[in-house]
């Protein structure tokens, strides 16, 4: 209980606490020299275990919380826990009360919680109310518990009652926070004021949350700079600036105010009122985007808009580069992005540029140490926060003048937080003042200094400071002018901790974007005592980051201010490369440990955790693809455990390009260092067979994804080369992979033997090893072969062997495309119900994983069944919506198809310029596809279109070069011979045309472009 004192002077403490207890509860307790505890025969009830006891109990009923024991277990809360106890100096004590006076609150607040709502359902409306007023006592904040009052308060007959509390709350939120009631609480407001509620029942719950913002919460303390702030919000609101910067230096608090300012405009904005309305903004949403863990380099464009469709949900899987796709996507959206953190990125300013050029109703307001020197940019600077003057000399400074400043009342704040039992006496105001003008108000420093109130006073923290602020001034040109006075904070900050601290907060500066105590402490090798002591000092933070498993996920974050910091530190000593090898190691393992789960049913967890980890795993893929060379066999090693994991993940999130890039570094890399080795006779007999294998895994996979990317040829060779390199190696698994997928390509290209071969041997290996992940891919792509050759009866056995082995192993994503096919040929047969089925099964699937391309195949599936069965108007709703999907993550060959469907329904709706307006647009989509199938499809949409419109002769050479193409799905061929039997009716039984040679479709197309254009002329 008293650490810091003498052992003598600690008995005397305890002594004098017993002798207060004693006072308090002497019948209850049995105490001796040596021994203090609860008197054996004491009849006693401790109110907290019986209040968490009950409360666990409550919880342990397998489907619902048992009421009654909520309804027990409430009373017993009678306020803060051990409320008007203390034993005198006994820090520890204390930090331990306060930790569970929070911890009994927050359990309080649950079961309140959860009584309010039961009560309400069951029209138990003055016990609700009487819940509902017990936990505003203990979270006068907790506006969901408002409406819930305010909502039975209505039912109950009372709606000015109701309408009090509303403007209670009102008053209360705008004091203590500066905001109004959220959009749903006004609106209960306005619908009691209605009369709506009066006798009826209705049933309370949680709202659903909607994901239209994504911003972060706002930090409990928060120094408001008033007048900027509001220049900040007008500049935006008012004058409408498309590029806003706050500009200076790190840890002003630049990122905090532009937080303030998006949650200002979010309170101040209409988010959805009528196209009628005039309003001065109209906001589709406010994205926070974070921009600290991305390095400066040629990529920063890629990285950039990567992690700006990431806030925004945008997802980036087409052929196009990420960069156009996003600017795509954001060229209708009326958005305010928040760009954090810019400053080492200036070189890419240009992006930002590009950006707004092309989305006229996007708003940018940026945080960055230097301006970015756009045109049209406003910029406004953050100085220190105003701090008092120094008293004349023979005057003190007041503890009261501390709170008429924001730097001296921040400091305050801060340090009362970190040490409980923190106050200012005249001869501390003084000292309190010269550290907040020793760090000229920086915020950032002023919180750092103030942490150390726990070990040091504050005069010794202003002798510390003086001395390193003193020094630095001007004193280093060589140092960036953003780090002059931060690096002075930092300096003091290192030279205080502890050598083990100095060690742990450097290695930890090899982390990007936040990292978890289990991967601190293998990589590091930090204590608990360790990293929780750099918490305590505010150098580690600690941040929720939703829930994972059920329970809300903590993250450990550095200021990357203070991580740059502690890297330079870590790249000056020995330790770099061997922290930086077990950070690689550590991701490597860590995307293997997931490996499983992304085939099986635990896809979308392990999906969402490699997500929050993407910069530390493209941290260490940096690493090992710089390492190659000097670190060969660790390099490979760390690439080999995690190659299959880092596939799957960046495949299913349609991060082709990334792949590619990854992979194919990778994999020239691994065959130049065997090239070498051979060469020079360096490769063990032992090592030869799992090089091979990792060599074939890694050319397979960079094939795959340049196949994503339409580069057909490279994909052919690496997949072709990945297959010689499984044969020699002797390795199954890979053996299937490279089957399986170069298997695909032929399917893709429509060399359909080949592709039966390959596929063929895939299963076989496949079964024989037990592998019912490749057995279930072989089996799929075979399916897809045979419905190509029109072999229904096999297609549907092969695919539903596939959905069996699927459906087993949980690859839920690998299911929609089996139950794609089964729907396709159940659609093809007019069984139009099971095809339905299979289709709505899909889009179930593909919501669940979050798989745009997934969502938009199975619209586009249901769009065809709608259409098959005359239902224009749900078909068309469909595929309106699968293009705006496939236009959004880049996918021409789609969009292109959604565009012949759509100009098709036109046609048959007798709406011909409607549709040779949507069939030109699909062939310019096709204009430089590398291959035909979409192609295709849009000739034979013009072909109906012209036959519609009296030019048979056009139509008919358009339909024979067409029927003259080897690569005709079996639906192209049923549409053409449909086609040609129609043509035949127009024509009057003239012969039909017939090409003898194979007609370039590109060049055809063209054609028939200015045709459709001529047909929308005339029309």
């Amino acid at each position: 209980l008293w650490p810091d004192y003498e052992t003598s002077q600690a008995k005397r403490n305890l002594r004098g606490a017993l002798y207060h207890l004693r006072t308090a509860i002497d019948d209850f307790l049995l105490i001796s020299r040596q021994t203090a505890a609860i008197h054996p025969t004491a009849q006693v009830t401790v109110d907290a275990l019986q209040f968490a006891t009950l409360l666990r109990q409550a919880a342990d009923n397998e489907h619902t919380l048992d009421i009654a024991l909520l309804e027990e277990a409430v009373p017993l809360h009678q306020g803060d826990f051990l409320e008007g106890f203390h034993v005198l100096d006994a820090e520890p004590f204390d930090e331990w009360m306060i930790g569970e006076r929070g911890r009994f609150n927050h359990l309080a607040i649950q079961a309140l919680n959860e009584l309010v709502v039961h009560c309400a359902n069951q029209n138990r409306l003055l016990r609700g109310m009487d819940h509902a007023s017990h936990l505003l006592r203990l979270d006068p904040l907790h506006e969901e518990t408002y409406r819930n009052l305010m909502m039975m308060l209505a039912l109950d007959g009372q709606s000015s009652q109701a309408l009090a509390r509303f403007q209670e709350f009102n008053n209360l939120i705008w004091t203590e926070l500066g905001v109004e009631p959220s959009p749903v609480t006004r609106q209960l407001a306005e619908r009691i004021e209605a009369g709506e509620f009066t006798g009826q029942s209705i049933q309370i719950s949680a709202p659903p949350t909607r994901r239209q913002f994504n911003l972060p919460s706002e930090v409990a303390v928060f120094v408001d700079r008033v007048e900027i702030h509001a220049q900040v919000v007008d500049a935006l609101l008012q004058d409408r600036s498309r590029l806003v910067t706050v500009t200076g230096v790190g840890g002003m608090g630049k990122s905090r105010l532009a937080v303030r300012v998006a949650h200002t405009i979010l309170q101040k904005v209409a988010t959805s009122v009528p196209d009628n309305v005039d309003t001065p903004i109209r906001l589709d949403g406010i994205a926070f985007v974070h921009l600290a863990g991305i390095e400066p380099g040629i990529q920063s464009d890629l990285h950039i808009a990567t992690a700006i469709a990431g806030a925004l949900e945008i997802p980036l899987t087409g052929t196009d580069s990420p960069v156009d796709q996003l600017l795509r996507a954001l060229s209708d959206r009326r958005l305010l992005l928040v760009l954090d953190n810019f400053e080492q990125l200036i070189p890419a300013a240009h992006f930002l540029a590009a950006l707004l050029q092309a989305a006229p109703d996007v708003q940018l307001l940026v945080t960055s140490r230097s301006r970015l020197n756009l045109r049209g940019e406003k910029v406004f600077a953050l100085d220190g926060l105003p701090t008092p003057s120094m008293p004349p000399r023979g005057e003190e400074t007041k503890p009261a003048q501390l709170t008429q400043y924001p730097s001296t009342e921040l400091f305050l704040h801060i340090a009362a937080s970190a040490s409980p039992l923190f106050t200012v006496e005249e001869r501390e105001a003084e000292a309190v003042v010269q550290i907040c003008r020793l760090l000229h108000g920086l915020p950032l420093g002023i919180e750092l200094a103030a942490t150390w109130t726990r070990v040091l006073d504050v005069h010794e923290i202003a002798g510390e400071l003086r001395q390193n602020l003193d020094f630095l001034t001007g004193a280093m040109p060589d140092l960036p002018e953003r780090h002059r006075s931060l690096r002075a904070v930092f300096d003091q900050s290192w030279r205080l901790l502890s050598a083990d601290e100095q060690e742990v907060l450097q290695a930890l500066a090899v982390f990007r974007g936040g990292f978890t105590r289990e991967a601190a402490q293998t990589v590091t090798g930090a204590s608990l005592l360790t990293l929780a002591s750099l918490m305590d000092k505010s150098l580690v933070r600690r941040e929720e980051s939703g829930e994972s498993d059920g329970q809300t996920a903590t993250r450990l974050m550095i200021v990357e201010v203070l991580r740059q910091y502690a890297e330079e530190k870590l790249s000056a000593t020995k330790q770099s490369r061997t922290v930086h090898r077990c950070h690689a190691a550590y991701f490597g393992d860590y995307i293997f440990q997931r490996q499983a789960a992304l085939e099986s049913g635990d896809q979308p967890t392990a999906l969402e955790q490699m997500a929050v980890e993407l910069e530390n795993i493209r941290a260490a893929v940096r690493w090992i693809t710089t390492h190659f060379r000097s670190e060969p066999q660790v390099a490979l090693g760390i690439i080999r455990q995690g190659a299959n994991g880092l596939f799957n993940f960046l495949d299913i999130r349609g991060m082709f390009a990334e792949g590619a890039a990854i992979f194919g570094a990778a994999a020239d890399a691994a065959d130049e260092i065997a090239a070498d080795e051979m060469a020079t006779d360096e490769m063990a007999t032992d090592d030869a067979a799992p090089n091979l294998r990792l060599r074939a895994a890694l050319q397979a996979r960079a094939g795959w994804f340049a196949f994503h990317l339409g580069r057909l040829t490279e994909a052919d060779s690496r997949l072709t080369t990945s297959l010689g390199l499984a044969e020699a190696a002797g390795a199954p698994t890979e053996l299937v992979f490279s089957l399986n997928y170069l298997g695909a390509l032929k399917r893709h290209l429509g060399e359909l033997n080949d592709a039966t071969a390959l596929l063929t041997r895939a299963l076989v290996i496949a079964d024989a090893e037990g592998d019912s992940f490749g057995a279930s891919i072989a089996l799929n792509t075979l399916g897809q072969v045979a419905s190509l050759r029109g072999d229904d009866q096999q297609a549907i056995a092969l695919l539903h062997r596939s959905l069996s082995h699927k459906r087993r192993i949980g690859d839920r994503r690998g299911m929609i495309y089996s139950l794609t096919y089964l729907g396709r040929i159940a659609e093809e047969k007019e069984e139009y119900a099971d095809a339905r089925g299979f289709y709505s099964e899909s889009l179930q699937i593909s919501h669940e994983l979050e798989d745009p391309r997934g969502i938009a195949l199975s619209q586009q599936n249901l769009a065809n069944a709608a259409l098959a069965q005359g239902q224009f108007s749900g078909a068309r709703r469909l595929f309106q919506s699968a293009l705006a999907i496939y236009r959004t993550i880049g996918s021409p060959a789609d969009a292109a198809l959604m565009h012949t469907h759509l100009g098709e329904i036109a046609a048959a709706q007798h709406d011909l310029t409607g549709a040779a307006h949507a069939l030109g647009d699909a062939l310019d989509l096709t204009a430089y596809l590398p291959s035909t199938p979409a192609t295709v499809s849009a000739l034979l949409g013009a072909v109906d279109l012209l036959i519609r419109t009296e030019r048979g002769t056009e139509a008919g050479q358009i339909l024979a070069a067409v029927e003259n193409q080897s690569t005709l799905t079996n639906r192209q061929q049923r549409h053409a011979a449909g086609l040609a039997a129609r043509l035949q009716t127009v024509r009057s039984g003239a012969p039909p045309l017939s090409s003898d040679e194979p007609v370039e479709l590109a060049a055809l197309a063209l054609g028939v472009r200015e045709t459709l254009a001529d047909i929308a002329r005339q029309r």
